[in-house]
Parts: C-alpha cells; sequence; structure tokens
C-alpha cells in the first residue's frame, strides 16, 4: 500500500465543499486547507495543558508576541473574496513549484450537486488556468 502526505502534490489543489453537505461537514476541507498552510507559518509554543498556571508573565508575553506574528503571516499568504450569494474563495501560494491551494465554500450545493453549480467550473479554470 503506497501512502503519501497531502503536502507531497506539487501541483494546484483545489477543494470544493458546500455549507449545506450533511454527509461530510465542509470543516474537513477547512481543515485540510489549515494543515497545507500550517507549514508556511511561524511555529507557536502552546502553554502545556493542565500546567498554564505555571508560566510566567514573561512566558505568556512571548506566547502572544508570537500569536500576533503567526497572525499577521497568515492574513498576508492567504486571499479571500466573498462571492455574494454563492460563497468564499480562500487561496494561498504554497511555493514555487508547489501551485496555490484553492478552497471554494459555496453556500449551498449539498454533497451530490456542487459539481454542477454554475460558478464552481469557472473556479475550477481559474485554479488550473484552463483557457476560458
Amino acid at each position: 500500500m503506497i501512502t503519501m502526505s497531502v503536502q507531497a502534490i506539487k501541483a494546484p489543489i483545489l477543494l470544493v465543499h458546500a455549507e449545506d453537505d450533511w454527509d461530510i461537514p465542509y470543516t474537513h476541507s477547512e481543515t485540510l486547507f489549515n494543515a497545507l498552510l500550517e507549514q508556511l507559518l511561524p511555529s507557536i509554543v502552546s502553554p502545556p495543558i493542565g500546567a498554564a498556571t505555571d508560566w510566567a508573565k514573561e512566558d505568556w508575553d512571548k506566547f502572544y508576541a508570537a500569536h500576533s506574528v503567526r497572525t499577521n503571516v497568515q492574513k498576508s499568504l492567504v486571499t479571500s473574496s466573498e462571492i455574494p450569494h454563492f460563497g468564499t474563495v480562500n487561496q494561498f501560494i504554497r511555493g514555487k513549484d508547489e501551485g496555490k491551494v484553492v478552497f471554494l465554500k459555496t453556500i449551498e450545493g449539498g454533497h451530490n450537486k456542487l459539481g454542477a453549480l454554475e460558478g464552481v467550473q469557472e473556479v475550477i479554470r481559474v485554479t488550473f488556468n484552463s483557457p476560458a
């Protein structure tokens, strides 16, 4: 059996999910999008669970400063577009030879009708640079 990490894919990645998919929650695609983004963000040391009260004020100050830097880096990498009455598109570029990651979250489309929605095909075309 061959296993491969999604990070090993060296091509554009498109995630499309509907908010009203009752079979598989859209948060699954959101989690995958964030996992792909994670490798581009500065790491952050979280307080130990249950021992957070052991941290000194300086530790908390460092944590909040690192969290702020991480949030700013994320905002600089991810572009978001709201498409009225349709959904949102979030995307970022992974690297020179790795392609972009696009997450289209539509308002509706359920589990089986998403690919037939007008607009989804356009996002596919744009993501993979196909001519009109």
